[in-house]
């Protein structure tokens, strides 16, 4: 009797880190584990109480390194295994989040002589100090016709790989020098795991510019930022094999199974982005399927089989999220965030005490009170920018913003608005796409959020106006980096010949669908063109743009009633 095997998928998230153990021949989750980071995020000062500029949003490499073994270990204790049962493993982070290393991958700010220094912190994700890095970066690339601006929504985002290591080659210039490699969250996970630099297809399409026709972008075109700063990009940030997701980039080394508890020479996949990851999870490997990863903010990605250009998109990359297919992204940036700052800052005590009271959580009793209050008829319009809008806006600078309010407006339809707002501000990333010949026919729902909250999970179906289905699994994105590293360790070591085959047996099953209140259909459709109306009026960049959005496009259908 053949022994069953296992595979270990790793999730470094904003907050926390999770890790699951999954059993390859069904793709059943047997253990998870899961640590907040215990510095958190850096947003003030420093530990030593060094102040940091506005907007600067830092991690501590420190938390990785201590939160991985003890949640590896507590996963690998629950599910009763040996390390020998253990076959491959994978991982995914969030992107992109920078890490600053020496030559053999020590992130910079374990070093004494760069505590103090900001630039040698790991800069998270939503790090948007850099807008006028990003500006720059798209104004040029507009002037030259660069032809990657098309694979990008004809935008670059302050949440990519340049704009923050042209922040840092600007304003410390020692530092940059001093820093051998600056790499994406995934990738070095994968570089401690395996001892080897490799970078993610994932990571570099989406986040770093490079696209499978065109390859990386240019020198030439980094030097006209500043002379000489291309070969030292190319140097620092381009080095090493490109890998797609699935694929073996090499195998535990022996310093990594010392650190981890685990057997050396475990195959290691490629790594990805947290919300990509996800797709793997759900099994999409259609065209026209989409996926919304609700969490801190919304990663959107979906399949397609040809190449469009879609601006306000964060990217296309042919082979980027699954092999075979070209894969989109789009997002929204503050999504559980905004809900958890109306949590934590607005609701009143009365409401607080009531939850506990009645043991339920505070979304719970928020939600209950929406479902009862007829949310089909709520009056109010929340634009979900509290940290600005990725797409198609594509304006980290905007704000949040609330219309409608009164005496007489309650709490709870606050908090129906915001979800609302959400699901609003993802129909149009959806409308955009159709309008530019994307078919999207299936929409997939995961994370905490959508397993925890069936309130907003029908919102969502009513304004998408489609059933929704959303993933009965909280930690679906580390499912994913487990699925890919199944397809990592190959038949030949118990796994599978390639990444569709492993989710074809692997996939999340348990799924539960929310259908469109087709009795409600007309005063869903009301909130979302309402909704349009207050995008478009606060969020274009220019007249121009508002009068450019045509009526009957499929996008925006101006309002005549």
């Amino acid at each position: 009797m053949e022994r069953e095997g296992y595979t270990l998928g790793i999730d470094c998230g904003t907050q926390s880190a999770r890790a699951v153990i999954v059993r390859v021949s069904d793709g059943s989750i047997v253990s998870e584990s899961d640590m907040a980071y215990p510095h958190g995020i850096l947003t003030e000062k420093l530990p030593d109480g060094t102040g940091l500029p506005k907007g600067f949003v830092l991690s501590m490499a420190e938390d990785y390194l201590e939160v991985l073994p003890a949640i590896v270990q507590e996963a690998m204790r629950r599910a009763g295994i040996r390390a020998e049962n253990l076959i491959g493993i994978g991982v995914d982070a969030t992107s992109c989040t920078v890490v600053p290393c020496m030559a053999d991958g020590t992130p910079l700010a374990l070093m004494q002589e760069y505590r103090q220094n900001p630039h040698g912190y790991i800069k998270l994700w939503k790090h948007h100090n850099v807008k006028e890095q990003a500006e720059r970066i798209e104004a040029l690339a507009r002037k030259r016709g660069e032809k990657f601006l098309s694979y990008y929504g004809g935008m670059v985002s302050c949440e990519w790989m340049l704009p923050k290591v042209l922040q840092i080659y600007e304003e410390d210039r020692q530092i940059f020098h001093k820093t051998a490699h600056y790499v994406d969250l995934c990738d070095w996970l994968t570089w401690r795991l395996t001892g080897i630099l490799t970078r993610s297809v994932n990571s570099a399409g989406f986040k770093g510019l490079w696209s499978a026709e065109e390859g990386d972008i240019s020198q030439d075109f980094l030097n006209g930022l500043h002379q000489g700063f291309g070969s030292a990009y190319y140097e620092k940030v381009l080095d090493g094999p490109i890998f797609l997701s699935g694929a073996c980039c090499g195998r535990l080394c022996p310093a990594a199974a010392r650190w981890l508890g685990l057997s050396a020479g475990t195959a290691v996949s490629s790594g990805m982005m947290d919300g990509h990851a996800s797709v793997v999870s759900l099994g999409m490997k259609r065209a026209g399927e989409m996926a919304v990863i609700v969490g801190t903010s919304n990663s959107i990605p979906l399949l397609a089989d040809h190449l469009t250009a879609i601006e306000g998109f964060c990217g296309v990359v042919r082979d980027g999220i699954i092999p075979g297919f070209y894969g989109y992204t789009a997002g929204q940036i503050s999504t559980g965030d905004m809900l958890d700052w109306y949590i934590s800052n607005i609701v009143p005590a009365r409401y607080e005490e009531e939850a506990k009271r009645r043991e339920m959580t505070l979304h719970g009793l928020l939600a209950e009170k929406a479902g009862i209050s007829c949310p089909e008829k709520n009056p109010l319009t929340i634009l979900d920018w509290w940290n600005g809008n990725r797409s198609v806006l594509c304006n980290q600078q905007l704000s949040g913003a609330i219309w409608g309010l009164t005496m007489a407006t309650r709490p709870e339809e606050i908090y129906c608005a915001m979800l609302q707002g959400i699901a609003c501000g993802t129909r149009v990333i959806m409308e955009r796409g159709r309008a530019c010949g994307i078919q999207i026919d299936r929409v997939f729902a995961c994370g905490g959020i959508p397993r925890k909250n069936p309130f907003f999970m029908q919102q969502y179906a009513n304004i998408l106006d489609m059933p929704v289905y959303a993933a009965n699994e909280a930690h679906s994105s580390a499912h994913g980096s487990a699925v890919c590293a199944a397809a990592a360790a190959g038949e030949e070591r118990g796994g599978y010949a390639g990444l569709v085959q492993a989710m074809e047996r692997m996939h999340i099953n348990d799924l539960t669908e929310y259908r469109p209140q087709r009795e409600h259909a007309a005063d869903y459709e009301r909130i979302y063109q309402r909704y349009c109306d207050l995008y478009w009026l606060l969020g274009s960049r220019s007249r121009e743009a508002l009068a450019s959005v045509k009526e009957g496009d499929g996008f925006y259908e101006k309002r005549t009633n």
